[in-house]
This record gives C-alpha cells, sequence and structure tokens, in this order.
C-alpha cells in the first residue's frame, strides 16, 4: 500500500475533525477520546474516499442506534474512535430498532369484553373506545332532538329537524 502523500493526509485530518464535530458523539464515549489516534490509523492505511463514506454512513447509523438505546434508559458506551475503527466496528450489522419494537408487550384495551389491541404502550383504549369529552354532549343533544340514528328514514328526519330549526332562527332574524 502506497504512503499518502501529504496533501492526503490534510484531507484525512479535516475528514477526521468533520467525523468527529458532526456524526460522532462524545456523550458515549470516553473523555480520553482524541482525534489524533483516528488520524494516525486512517493515514497508516491509506484509507479510500469509498471506505471514508461507508464508515461515515455506518457510523452515523450505529450513532442513531445508541441514541435510541439511551433514551429508552439503556446505558450506552462507545469505545474511542481510533478502536471502532481499528476493530471495524462500523461494519457490525445494526439490530433493527424495529425488532426491539416488536419485542413489547401489546395491550388489549381496559373496557370489560373488549379485546382489541392498544395503540401504544402508554394507552389504555383501543381506537373504537377512546374517550372523548364531546361524547356525554353529543348524547344528549341527539336524544333532544327526538330523531333515532338507525330508523329507516334517518336522512328524512334530520332534514325535517334542520327546516325546524331554520325556521325559528330566520324567524328570529327578520328575514
Amino acid at each position: 500500500m502506497a504512503k499518502p502523500t501529504e496533501t492526503r493526509k490534510a484531507e484525512l485530518k479535516a475528514w477526521v475533525y468533520k467525523f468527529f464535530n458532526e456524526v460522532w458523539d462524545r456523550s458515549f464515549t470516553p473523555p480520553s477520546d482524541v482525534q489524533s489516534g483516528l488520524i494516525k490509523y486512517l493515514v497508516r492505511d491509506n484509507i479510500s474516499d469509498e471506505a471514508l463514506s461507508n464508515i461515515w454512513a455506518t457510523t452515523k447509523a450505529w450513532v442513531k442506534y445508541y441514541r435510541y438505546q439511551a433514551k429508552n434508559g439503556e446505558f450506552v458506551k462507545l469505545p474511542c474512535a481510533s478502536v471502532w475503527y481499528n476493530d471495524h466496528r462500523y461494519d457490525n450489522p445494526i439490530p433493527s430498532v424495529m425488532e426491539e419494537k416488536e419485542r413489547q408487550d401489546i395491550k388489549t384495551c381496559c373496557i370489560e369484553g373488549c379485546n382489541c389491541d392498544v395503540h401504544g404502550e402508554s394507552f389504555k383504549y383501543c381506537s373504537e373506545h377512546i374517550p372523548n369529552a364531546h361524547s356525554d354532549e353529543m348524547a344528549k343533544a341527539w336524544a333532544k332532538t327526538g330523531i333515532k340514528y338507525k330508523s329507516e328514514n334517518f336522512i328524512a328526519e334530520c332534514r325535517r329537524h334542520i327546516d325546524q330549526k331554520m325556521s325559528i332562527i330566520t324567524a328570529r332574524t327578520g328575514e
């Protein structure tokens, strides 16, 4: 493998600084994590731009995965960046977040007799039984109209009710 030129060394050094600022999450790494070790190994291997973009993309995905784990209360620690590079950890397959979500226990609706799944771990009701602040008011309003929702001539009853109420409104306004 050919030795890198001075310009290539400068490019690799710039890549590492950009990598540390944009991709690498220092909150998961030891405080002693220094960029010089990674620069030394990248220069030693004279790594190609294609390999650098692969490392960039996969490491970005790993950091995103670690952030997800940390958000869910798991203890997460990345090794030093030079260890990450030397051990080819960026080539490891990234566990799927969806697999972890699927492992969650799916609860059922808390309404007696309903066995529907609940849409989310922090909910108690299925989509059919979500409480609504206006549901009692709507029930009272329908009862006042006297219209039967399941009747055969429901539409005709609604139109008749609307005509009656409109005639009252127009009589008040004097139209």
